[in-house]
């Protein structure tokens, strides 16, 4: 089980509640501010969502984009 976490400089984390450590660090994943996420139903995956509108969906395994969606 774990936490995703987002900071106001767009970055991205993993941490693990069992161990309450970071598991992986993402980096930067969006050019605006994130303002809403959603994992999906199989935990692999995450929609992320900026103040400007638009959708993203990323893996939760190794950080990278699978799809943009339009506003």
């Amino acid at each position: 089980k774990y936490l995703i976490t987002r900071s106001n400089d767009k970055r991205l984390q993993r941490i693990s509640i069992e161990n309450r450590a970071v598991e992986k660090d993402f980096g930067q994943v969006s050019d605006s501010l994130i303002t809403a996420m959603k994992i999906s139903a199989d935990g692999e995956k995450l929609f992320l969502g900026d103040i400007l509108g638009y959708l993203k969906l990323m893996s939760l395994t190794d950080g990278k984009t699978i799809k943009h969606f339009a506003k």
